[in-house]
């Protein structure tokens, strides 16, 4: 079984790479892709906090240190 934060870096990077393939004319059905794999990230992030709840009830949320682009604020 494939852990939650890797599909999460796995998605992030098949979004990455759907976007460097973007052109200005026929590329519609890779902005339908990328929109669906947005939403699936959002989905993964929910099921990550959830787990998260039940190992610490005060925790600061992975999404409040991190930047879009999945880098880490401050490192």
């Amino acid at each position: 079984m494939i852990k939650n934060t890797d599909k999460l870096i796995m998605l992030m990077d098949e979004i990455a790479i759907a976007k460097s393939r973007l052109q200005p004319h026929d590329t519609g059905h890779i902005h339908t892709s990328i929109n669906w794999l947005q939403q699936r990230v959002e989905e993964v992030k929910k099921e990550i906090d959830g787990d998260m709840k039940y190992v610490e009830k005060d925790y600061q949320s992975l999404w409040d240190v991190a930047y879009e682009d999945g880098t880490i604020k401050g490192v």
